[in-house]
């Protein structure tokens, strides 16, 4: 049986995809180990340094059993990013284009901001990528029979 593989350290910095990579790992690693929920964020602040770790030692270490995994995350994204970081994503994801992107990076990108900002439809998600290719592209998309309003993402 091979062993649960380890989270990478995560120090606090404002950069999302670190922050999304603990999380992900921290998951992982919890369902790879077969923890209890009473051991999943002890255990997972063992990978926390700096500023992440002073967020785990002075707001949850003494109550930890009183948060669930999911509230310890949104409470170290609350505590290590500025307030208004989401608002600052939301407002990027609304104006991202594609640019010099090519469609699998965009589309990645676009990924990336609507997991930080949260809550969206697949409507909207789908909307927004159209949205976002170059017209010639969206021009292309509609001689395929596709639409912006009916097409899934993977369709587009």
């Amino acid at each position: 049986m091979l062993a649960p593989t380890t989270p990478t350290i995560y120090h606090g910095d404002e950069d999302s995809m670190k922050f999304i990579k603990y999380v992900t790992q921290c998951k992982r690693f919890c369902a790879e180990a077969a923890l209890p929920p009473s051991a999943q964020i002890p255990r997972c602040a063992d990978y926390l340094q700096g500023k992440a770790y002073k967020y785990y030692s002075t707001m949850v270490a003494m109550d930890e059993d009183k948060l669930t995994l999911t509230g310890f995350f949104q409470g170290l994204y609350n505590y290590c990013f500025p307030p208004d970081f989401h608002l600052k994503q939301r407002r990027k994801l609304e104006t991202l284009m594609q640019g010099s992107m090519t469609v699998k990076e965009f589309a990645a990108e676009l990924n990336l901001l609507y997991r930080i900002v949260g809550a969206s439809t697949p409507e909207q998600r789908v909307d927004r990528l159209w949205n976002g290719l170059h017209s010639e592209l969206q021009t292309a998309l509609w001689k395929e029979g596709l639409d912006y309003r009916q097409s899934t993402w993977d369709e587009v």
